[in-house]
């Protein structure tokens, strides 16, 4: 009875060391992909503010070409796409250095909250039988081809 007690509880023991280690590795694996989105999120920023500057450039050069063209033919008309071109770049200014980021973020979480089932697939969300059903029709169809 013994020996059988202590089978036991060296089972116990092993299934709990497991346990462990598969949960340390598990934490691991969400701190990596944590830490990849972040970094993700940085390069997908920086690239943003640098094309900020391009745009700026960009703009800047089409509103004076547009100013000059419309003293030089006295016709104000011209001036007239100086509006959206100063609206396009006052929202991208805020959506780098304003709050824009932020309050979508917020407001994605307040979606996310409160309405849940708008964000569920069509149709339901993927089975692993649905995956299998995919691909053995996708087999079919490569085999078919050749």
């Amino acid at each position: 009875m013994g020996v059988a007690s202590s089978h036991q509880s060296d089972r116990n023991s092993n299934a709990t060391q497991l346990s462990n280690i598969l949960k340390d590795e598990m934490e691991r694996q969400i701190a990596l992909r944590n830490l990849q989105f972040e970094t993700e999120q940085a390069v997908k920023k920086a690239k943003s503010e640098e094309s900020f500057v391009w745009e700026i450039l960009a703009a800047s050069t089409t509103l004076a070409g547009i100013l000059f063209q419309a003293h030089l033919t006295k016709n104000r008309a011209y001036a007239i796409p100086v509006i959206p071109i100063v609206m396009y770049i006052g929202y991208r200014w805020d959506e780098i250095y304003g709050t824009t980021s932020q309050k979508i973020k917020t407001d994605a979480e307040k979606l996310y909250k409160t309405k849940r089932e708008l964000l569920k697939p069509v149709g339901g969300p993927i089975t692993f039988e649905e995956i299998e059903r995919r691909r053995m029709a996708w087999k079919q169809n490569s085999f078919a081809r050749t």
